[in-house]
């Protein structure tokens, strides 16, 4: 008796256990036309009742060709705000500087910090003279683009004998801006993850969200001390760009006959309908594309 209530127990396992075959996507798609006018909504007629259909419009940033992409060669910008304040009354110039470099360690160490090539990008940028939030304008990053990440360094400097600066970096952006198409952000302040390393002194950078910032020393004390302070970004590849994402029509528990979009701008555009069925093991796609053309 307890040997055949553990054999049905087993059976009852073993066939929930089998797979279970997805069912083979019927999909298709037809167009009334085959050229529209821009702000003219145009009809796709649906053949099929598939689990899942989402859609590649063809236009920038829905290209069903750059599903996978993650990296792309355009131009990486990048742009900052400073504000160098004033209340320590400090007169000392030249005191803030930013960095680039492909060979650093990413070991924030004095010797590494020593080691590595660093390119100079102070004089590419505007920096605050006393005005909060000034803009950096906005500089082109292209020849750090290789296989190898590039790091970017603040580096403050104060001078012993007198008062030193009061710095802050009130915003940090670089984007990949890719020609006709969205641009990807790269790294913001709040994500850069800094590291800071004092070289020398005993005061060192202030990172918050939204901020970071360097108070010199002001009082008799403290200003006969120099202070190197650098912070260092996480490695950063600047071709770094975002897939293309369709736009979700269906999913299994809804049914689509038609669907409507409309194109703006004129142009030749390759749409592309993506279908599915989906179950726990696997899953059976069909892709049908088509060229449209959107007249002015």
């Amino acid at each position: 008796m307890i040997k055949s209530v553990w054999c049905l127990l087993l059976a009852i396992v073993v066939a929930g256990c089998k797979k279970i075959d997805v069912a083979v996507a019927e999909f298709d798609v037809r167009m009334e036309k085959m050229q529209y006018r821009a702000n003219e909504p145009v009809k796709f007629l649906f053949e099929g009742n598939p689990d899942n259909i989402s859609f590649f419009s063809g236009e920038a940033g829905s290209r069903y060709e750059n599903r996978d992409r993650i990296i792309a060669n355009g131009t990486p910008e990048l742009n900052f705000t400073t504000y160098r304040r004033n209340e320590n009354t400090g007169t000392q110039q030249n005191t803030m500087f930013l960095y680039a470099s492909t060979d650093f360690s990413g070991k924030t160490d004095a010797a590494s910090i020593a080691a590595a090539n660093w390119v100079d990008l102070t004089d590419r940028a505007t920096w605050s003279t006393g005005v909060d939030q000034t803009p950096s304008g906005t500089l082109d990053l292209r020849e750090f683009i290789s296989d190898k990440p590039v790091y970017f360094a603040f580096k403050y400097m104060g001078y012993a004998g007198s008062v030193q600066r009061v710095w802050n970096i009130k915003s940090f952006n670089i984007v990949n801006v890719l020609p006709g198409e969205p641009s990807s952000a790269i790294v913001n302040l709040d994500n850069a993850g800094w590291t800071k390393l004092s070289l020398s002194g005993a005061i060192e950078w202030t990172i918050s969200t939204g901020n970071v910032y360097f108070f010199g020393p002001s009082s008799a004390a403290t200003i006969g001390v120099a202070n190197e302070d650098w912070l260092v970004s996480k490695p950063l590849f600047l071709n770094k760009v975002f897939p293309d994402r369709p736009k979700v029509l269906k999913n299994i528990s809804s049914r689509m006959s038609e669907y409507q979009y409309t194109f703006t701008s004129p142009g030749t555009y390759q749409v592309t309908f993506l279908a599915s069925n989906i179950n726990t093991y696997e899953e059976n796609k069909i892709v049908k594309s088509m060229t449209i053309e959107i007249l002015p």
